[in-house]
């Protein structure tokens, strides 16, 4: 199939309309990301908290002890939970922005073919107009220089 200049017009609105689709997938993205990454400063906060509260004084009871290595525990799971998220998130705006570049080089491409027919098509209809221009030129001079037969 021929790609004629209507073919390269729509071609180009939809490749600008998955381009604004990526862009607007690649900023969700980079929401989720900003999201995640307060997530995880906040349970860096807790931890961070948790670590300069100093002990009580005086004896510690076993389940207090016990408890306290718990709660630790659950805090750095949660913080190791997060950096993971926060790695995947990183992966995911990193996917997303090869996508994004490669749907805008699909429309600058397909753009650049569309520039290049109207081109084209305009030097045709120039030339085409030239032609008949000298066409009717070449008329009138050829009417204006013979003398006429029989008048």
């Amino acid at each position: 199939m021929a790609l004629t200049i209507l073919r390269l017009k729509k071609l180009v609105a939809y490749r600008d309309r998955l381009e604004r689709f990526q862009e607007r997938d690649f900023a969700l993205a980079v929401q989720r990301r900003s999201g995640r990454l307060a997530a995880l400063r906040e349970v860096e906060s807790e931890r961070a908290d948790y670590l300069a509260t100093p002990p009580p004084a005086g004896l510690l009871h076993p389940e207090t002890l016990m408890a306290s290595g718990v709660y630790r525990t659950v805090i750095e799971r949660r913080v190791e939970a997060q950096v993971g998220a926060l790695a995947a998130s990183d992966r995911e705006v990193a996917a997303g922005r090869a996508l994004l570049l490669e749907k805008r080089r699909d429309r600058e491409a397909v753009q650049k073919l569309l520039e290049r027919a109207v081109a084209r098509a305009r030097e045709e209809r120039e030339r085409d107009e030239r032609v008949r221009i000298d066409e009717v030129a070449t008329v009138r001079w050829l009417h204006n220089a013979t003398p006429s037969l029989g008048r």
